[in-house]
């Protein structure tokens, strides 16, 4: 039913209400991930928005995929509860910055095996119990990692282009988050031109 409301709208409405050459100037088109409404606008883009280029939101990956595939890990009264909210807080930092901050497919690969080193570090061991790691490791290679081509600045055609100040998130990170982030893109930079 959800389908043929999208085909609806992305091919039938949107096109009758703006006309098609206002279509033809549509570039980029920002979906949420839901599998019909991908399903639907792909075919739209092929044979009404020819132009545009499709791309799923950041914090429908992140903050939205983590909730419907990871979960929280224990109790509220869990005494360590702040290491815990921490190295969460930073596997979102490092997935916003794979999206957002990484320039090229090389240090996207670099920072992708970067994190998954740190999540099977003793550090994050120490605090997560393997089966914990496991869900964050499951959703990355089932929901997040085969996308990439869909979200990450260094695949599209946007790659060239700096975005900062342009194109803004939902949700403003937090302090700690935009330094992580930081950190890992400038990491990544320096390792890759050490090949």
């Amino acid at each position: 039913h959800r389908a043929s409301l999208f085909y609806w709208l992305f091919q039938k409405a949107i096109p009758s209400l703006v006309g098609n050459e206002a279509c033809q100037r549509v570039y980029l088109v920002i979906t949420d991930g839901d599998s019909q409404q991908c399903t639907q606008m792909d075919d739209a883009i092929k044979s009404v928005f020819t132009n545009a280029k499709r791309r799923r939101c950041g914090w429908h990956i992140v903050d939205r995929g983590w909730v419907r595939y990871v979960g929280s890990f224990r109790g509220r009264r869990d005494p360590r509860r702040a290491d815990i909210d921490a190295i969460v807080d930073e596997v979102k930092a490092w997935l916003y910055s794979l999206i957002k901050e990484i320039e090229t497919v090389d240090e996207y690969q670099v920072s992708k095996a970067m994190l998954l080193a740190d999540l099977n570090s003793s550090r994050v061991l120490s605090v997560l119990y393997r089966s914990e790691v496991n869900r964050i490791l499951d959703f990355l290679r089932n929901h997040v990692f085969p996308h990439e081509q869909h979200y990450a600045r260094c695949f599209s055609f946007m790659s060239g282009l700096s975005t900062r100040g342009r194109i803004r998130h939902t949700r403003a990170p937090t302090a700690g988050s935009s330094t992580a982030r930081t950190e890992s893109s400038q990491l990544c930079r320096r390792l890759c031109q050490q090949k």
